[in-house]
């Protein structure tokens, strides 16, 4: 939700030949879903090389009848990048989790669902 606060300002980041890595809290699918076609629409993701998503604490699936899962929608927005797309790594508001440094290189494979980082300053 962050991100796609700073969609059109002056203050977004150049996502092209990165990993974008997100995650939120709190958020049901349909209003992940809403950011992510915000933030495709926009030309924010445009170049990303892939994206993962961590652990989406307390975020319910559409009670209003939709019913889409976040996978689904995930799939989505990757089948329209272009781009692999990893859920569930254990990033975000949980009690185990991972510490990414910002600005690393990092290599990822979808088939086997795994990141690495491979470099940082």
């Amino acid at each position: 939700s962050v991100l796609t606060a700073l969609a059109g300002t002056p203050f977004a980041p150049d996502l092209r030949d990165t990993i974008v890595i997100l995650e939120d809290i709190n958020e049901p699918v349909y209003r992940v879903d809403r950011m992510l076609q915000q933030l495709r629409q926009s030309g924010m993701l445009a170049g990303c090389n892939a994206i993962v998503f961590g652990d989406c604490t307390r975020c319910p699936e559409d009670a209003s009848g939709g019913g889409r899962s976040l996978d689904e929608v995930l799939t989505e927005i990757a089948a329209w990048l272009g781009v692999p797309c990893i859920a569930g790594v254990p990033i975000g508001h949980i009690d185990d989790q991972w510490t990414l440094p910002l600005g690393a290189l990092a290599e990822l494979d979808s088939d086997s669902r795994t990141l690495t980082v491979t470099s940082f300053n």
